[in-house]
């Protein structure tokens, strides 16, 4: 059906989630066009639940349905699935629990997508809130934190970068019919751990089944980001949950730009690997060597080179 349903996933978001079903209620959608809240409670052990039903009963929009739904595997790559099968929607949009869209965010991204049936994964551009105060190293690392534009100027950004981020994406449903028997390689946030790459396979997952990534800048919402996460430590366990997850994901790039052809993947591109890997060794040491000493380049060093060698079996299992 015309519509969209919005998703998110939660895992002890109950200090989160006010402000983001306040900006979710306060949403201003045509009468034409239908729209429900999935609220995914991915293994939570706080009272996600309860906090989400008070809150919002608060305002009880008439135009937006809201609904609790749960999913015991940890991950948010299992809560985006899970939402996938039981949105009823056309377009799905992901909401992470703290994002808050300005007011237009639902009725753009729906425009977009109806006047171009091509795009499948659509991002927009998120505006850090700080819980604290914003560290002087923050704005290198912001794409860490899914804040600020993705491309320098709006539109298919399918081969320039091929991917956005998960926070504040609309998915086209047909993109991603088939997802319920996809098996990810990656698991995302899990927990307390920083594991990612979600937003990235599942853009590729979109690209391999012929659809455009695109960027739009005049889709904006703000990003709380609290005080715990703007430490160097942080940094770090994204820096290692990145390289372990999402860096092997790239393989996928090459992939979707030679062919649109999941048995596309062959030795010659794996070759390619050696040459990346140690062009990517010298960014690593440019990128980093200021905040971060050289034992802990070393470790992610070390880290990246792992995730490749299990490159070929990883992908065996998930497009078998």
């Amino acid at each position: 059906m015309k519509g969209i349903s919005v998703i998110i996933c939660c895992y002890n978001s109950s200090s989160r989630l006010p402000e983001t079903l306040r900006h979710l209620a306060a949403q201003v959608i045509p009468d034409s066009v239908s729209c429900e809240v999935i609220l995914v409670n991915n293994a939570s052990t706080d009272n996600t639940v309860e906090v989400a039903q008070a809150e919002w009963e608060k305002y009880s929009p008439s135009n937006i349905d809201f609904r609790i739904i749960y999913e015991s595997r940890p991950g948010t790559s299992f809560a985006r699935q899970k939402g996938i099968i039981e949105a009823r929607y056309a377009y799905y949009l992901f909401c992470d629990d703290d994002n808050w869209l300005n007011p237009n965010y639902l009725s753009t991204g729906f425009s977009i997508l109806e006047n171009d049936k091509e795009i499948g994964g659509l991002g927009g551009m998120g505006i850090p809130e700080f819980g604290g105060p914003k560290p002087d190293w923050f704005d290198k690392y912001a794409m860490y934190y899914a804040v600020g534009p993705q491309a320098p100027a709006s539109g298919d950004i399918s081969r320039r970068r091929g991917w956005v981020y998960g926070a504040g994406c609309f998915v086209r449903k047909e993109a991603v019919e088939n997802m319920d028997h996809y098996q990810f390689i990656t698991t995302d946030r899990k927990g307390t751990s920083l594991s990612s790459g979600g937003d990235i396979e599942l853009c590729y997952y979109i690209l391999l089944h012929g659809y455009k990534i695109w960027y739009d800048e005049r889709l904006t919402f703000t990003h709380y980001i609290e005080g715990r996460r703007l430490s160097l430590d942080y940094i770090k366990r994204m820096l290692l949950a990145h390289a372990q997850e999402a860096y092997q994901l790239d393989g996928l790039e090459y992939k979707s730009r030679a062919n649109q052809d999941f048995n596309l993947y062959n030795k010659k591109f794996q070759r390619m690997w050696i040459f990346r890997f140690l062009f990517d060794a010298v960014k690593l040491k440019k990128a980093y060597y200021e905040e971060f000493p050289i034992k802990f380049l070393f470790k992610l060093y070390i880290t990246r080179l792992n995730a490749i060698l299990k490159l070929n079996s990883r992908f065996d299992q998930s497009f078998q």
